[in-house]
């Protein structure tokens, strides 16, 4: 048996999350990765808030497993005894 918890995440920091998530893109061969960081982030800063949305919603799920492990452990240090698997990020509208 499982459990689907459904979360929405109401805010981004786009910047941010490009940054943290841009030496991932560049090991993976994706075309942002080749650009250097600052370009990346003026060009998404740019983009229509409908862009960023599915571009923040691709950066989580490429880095899912990651994303996952981190929570599941910060749920363990909260004394909440979780294990989270599964999801995937998706624009809502």
């Amino acid at each position: 048996m499982m459990i689907r918890l459904e979360l929405t995440i109401e805010q981004v920091d786009y910047g941010a999350l490009i940054q943290r998530f841009l030496p991932i893109l560049r090991g993976s061969g994706h075309p942002l990765g080749a650009m250097p960081a600052e370009m990346v982030k003026r060009w998404a800063a740019a983009l229509p808030t409908e862009r960023k949305e599915q571009l923040a919603a691709e950066l989580l799920n490429a880095n899912r497993e990651a994303l996952l492990e981190a929570a599941s452990a910060a749920l363990g240090r909260q004394g909440i005894p979780l294990r989270l698997g599964g999801g995937r990020a998706s624009v809502v509208k």
